[in-house]
């Protein structure tokens, strides 16, 4: 078999695919013994898998709120989110869910860069959608997220992050050299208050897997 060397062309953009191709190693020897077998293709699949760091309930006074909330990992090594919603505070009227993002240098840093807002105004008919990155959050509630939204606990067992639609920042080539903060607020529309607000700490990183 002739000494390949593997040559990757990178793209800027999520998800990624590379065309990989193998070529001979330098050198007339090697290059003559088939260096042409050396240029069968193959795909390298590369996907950002997102790590929880934790999660805590915003410093702004709101009447419902996360609580025994715990980081599981799955046997392939996907982590996700456990734990408790209270809601004190049922309301049947209009609300909205901002969602803010910020990009942190170090995991305990409190200072974030401000990166990017996502403002959906209609909570409840979003709420419904199906395969949006909110969607194994609301999923995995007992009882089922509803609205109108009754005033209970609701236990979450399984609140995972689709990486194929999660936020615009994982587009960035830069994106695993960061830690990030969302700010996930979901808002009363009249009056204007804020009904529920919580920090969720992530970490991205980069697998690569081979398809021949």
């Amino acid at each position: 078999m002739p000494h390949c060397r593997e040559i990757v062309l990178v793209s800027d953009f999520f998800p990624v695919q590379h065309r990989t191709f193998r070529r001979a190693a330098s050198g007339p020897k090697k290059k003559k013994m088939g260096a042409a077998r050396c240029w069968a293709a193959s795909t390298a699949v590369v996907r950002r898998v997102i790590t929880f760091l934790g999660i805590d309930n915003c410093t702004t006074r709101s009447p419902n709120y996360m609580t025994n909330v715990t980081v599981m990992r799955t046997e392939s090594g996907r982590s996700y989110l456990k734990g408790d919603l209270i809601i004190k505070k049922s309301y049947d009227g209009k609300l909205k869910w901002v969602v803010e993002a910020y990009r942190c240098e170090d995991r305990g840093t409190t200072v974030c860069e401000y990166f990017l807002k996502i403002d959906l105004k209609e909570f409840c008919p979003n709420l419904i959608k199906k395969d949006e990155i909110w969607t194994p959050y609301f999923n995995s509630s007992q009882p089922k997220f509803t609205c109108p939204i009754d005033k209970k606990m609701y236990r979450f067992s399984k609140i995972m992050l689709d990486t194929d639609k999660v936020l615009p920042m994982v587009r960035l080539r830069t994106a695993t050299e960061f830690y990030w903060m969302l700010k996930l607020k979901i808002l009363q529309v009249n009056p204007s208050v804020t009904w529920m607000c919580y920090h969720l700490k992530i970490k991205m990183d980069t697998i690569k897997t081979r398809q021949s």
